[in-house]
């Protein structure tokens, strides 16, 4: 069984994705970070650095959500990272895109639409939500592209 440790954040539901999509028993436990849940020392001996998500498994804990994909998808045997080594590091390559360029404008996006709003935080930065805007539809653009030629963008 399968315990995950998030919040509402991309990272998290990435991972809710891929333990939903390849079919494995879990359970989901929120971290509220709006009360510093995750800065106890109870949830740092999971995850040292006291970010979400984490996945407890066998009495063992991994973090960061590429990890934890990963991870799920090797154990439950999913197709969803291939065993060929090509498939693999293109799977790789789009996960590391979307985390690393991609995700870093969404998660701005939702950090001023959504999280600010919630936790009362602040305005939203305008201009942040702007350059956001920019560079997110000009990444989506690209992969919209790649995919009016294809189902998919790595692993049929």
């Amino acid at each position: 069984m399968f315990r995950l440790y998030g919040f509402f954040t991309q990272n998290t539901l990435k991972t809710l994705y891929v333990l939903e999509e390849t079919g494995v028993d879990f359970e989901f436990s929120f971290v509220d970070l709006g009360k510093g849940e995750n800065k106890t020392e109870d949830f740092k001996k999971m995850a040292p650095i006291g970010k979400v998500p984490v996945l407890e498994h066998d009495g063992e804990y991994l973090f960061e959500s590429g990890a934890i994909c990963r991870y799920v998808a090797n154990v439950s045997d999913s197709p969803l990272y291939p065993a060929d080594k090509m498939q693999r590091a293109k799977v790789d390559q789009w996960m590391d895109f979307f985390s690393c360029h991609l995700g870093h404008w969404l998660n701005t996006l939702y950090f001023q639409t959504v999280m600010k709003p919630k936790f009362n935080l602040g305005e939203p930065d305008e201009r942040d939500m702007a350059e956001a805007t920019k560079f997110a539809n000009i990444q989506l653009r690209v992969v919209d592209g790649l995919l009016q030629k294809t189902d998919w963008l790595a692993n049929d």
